[in-house]
């Protein structure tokens, strides 16, 4: 820039290309993103969601761009460029837009979604911001691109692949505590998505199940503390969408059976509390 004007950022940049692109209307506006006060992004160094709607919206009309395999090698080579962040975070952008778009092929979500989840949980874990907020970006796109069914168990193709991911367990043996502490980091920020509207069912009731196993088999029992605290949180997540006072009763089948784990999980909680506790809750359920 000349003129003494202010150095503009990539974020920067990309976000008022955005903005003329597609204007203020249709998909770049609503309601803001993530479910939390995250949506107060910085504007360098980390996920930009006008930037991977952006890319949702290019990849969704003009999707002949992702055969031949150029873009995935070139995603892969940002994700592998050492001491840049802003290169990893346009990989995390762009694969969260393939993903979030319309109608991506079979291999596209393949390759897509699988590159998403191993970048994510081998991200050191100072690195994981823009992952972890690609992650809830294409989870959340299955609200937004379908609604939901009647069972709220409805998330799009690509969705389900990323989730699938997420909750196909880990071997035990092999799996370092990063590795299991990350996946369960990864599914509490797909359940906060998940949650309201219902989506998920069997994503989150298999995780409700996964925390009411019993004995050293939980968890929620584990010897590595990373993993104890990130299944902490999941447990709340889960507890705090299904067993609260603020749910409201539905027919719903899917709801039923989460509201009934979640309680089950809740009232494991109460009876194993010290005495102390039991006593805080009973005051303040």
């Amino acid at each position: 820039h000349g003129g003494g004007l202010p150095a503009t950022s990539r974020a920067d940049a990309l976000t008022q290309a955005a903005e003329n692109l597609y204007g203020a209307g249709g998909d770049m506006s609503g309601a803001p993103w993530p479910k939390c006060r995250g949506a107060e992004i910085a504007t360098h160094g980390c996920f930009v969601t006008a930037c991977a709607r952006a890319f949702r919206l290019f990849f969704s009309v003009a999707p002949e761009v992702l055969i031949g395999g150029a873009v995935e090698r070139a995603i892969k080579e940002a994700i592998a460029t050492h001491g840049d962040r802003g290169a990893r975070c346009a990989a995390a952008e762009a694969l969260a837009g393939i993903l979030a778009s319309t109608d991506p092929s079979p291999e596209t979500i393949r390759w897509a979604s699988a590159t998403l989840h191993k970048s994510a949980m081998e991200a050191p874990a100072d690195d994981t911001e823009e992952w972890l907020r690609a992650v809830r970006y294409v989870v959340r796109g299955g609200n937004e691109l379908g609604g939901e069914e009647e069972d709220g168990d409805y998330v799009t193709a690509a969705s389900q692949a990323t989730l699938d991911l997420i909750a196909a367990p880990l071997d035990a043996r092999t799996a370092t505590v990063a590795w299991q502490s990350r996946r369960f980091e990864l599914a509490s920020q797909a359940i906060a998505e998940l949650a309201s509207p219902l989506t998920g069912v069997s994503f989150q009731g298999g995780f409700l199940r996964e925390m009411l196993a019993p004995g050293e088999a939980s968890p929620l029992a584990s010897d590595a503390r990373p993993t104890r605290e990130e299944a902490a949180k999941v447990a709340a997540h889960l507890i705090a969408s299904h067993a609260g006072p603020h749910v409201a009763d539905d027919e719903s089948v899917g709801r039923a059976e989460l509201r009934a784990l979640a309680h089950e999980l809740l009232d494991e909680f109460v009876a194993r509390a010290p005495r102390a506790v039991r006593e805080a809750l009973a005051a303040n359920p």
